[in-house]
């Protein structure tokens, strides 16, 4: 089953995360932040690749990990700045993973 890495970004801070129902989880996070806007995907050929790559992710940018408050929706919450989004945007699977990935990028367009 695909599994899709996310860059999404609400109130001014950016979520990396994983879904294997990219459009309830969309859905659901447009629900509880009515600015969530979805700003790039990574699809992954299955679940355990997505988990492996979201948090290959998550450790590249750990320096810019943030907790508030405000955004009670999980843990994965980051203090990006345009650097940080365009490098998520580059990202090849040789330079997070040592795993036999088959994974492309697509734009927020493409998976509708």
């Amino acid at each position: 089953m695909a599994t899709y890495v996310y860059l999404a970004k609400a109130n001014g801070l950016y979520k990396i995360g994983m879904s294997t129902d990219l459009s309830e989880r969309l859905r659901v996070l447009r629900g509880k932040y009515s600015d969530m806007q979805c700003l790039w995907l990574i699809a992954t050929k299955d679940q355990r690749q997505g988990q492996c790559l979201e948090r290959a992710i998550h450790i590249l940018f750990a320096e810019k990990h943030v907790c508030p408050s405000f955004l009670p929706l999980g843990k994965e919450w980051f203090a990006l700045t345009s650097a940080d989004i365009e490098r998520f945007k580059t990202i090849q699977r040789s330079d997070l993973v040592d795993v036999n990935f088959a994974f492309t990028h697509l734009s927020p367009n493409e998976v509708q």
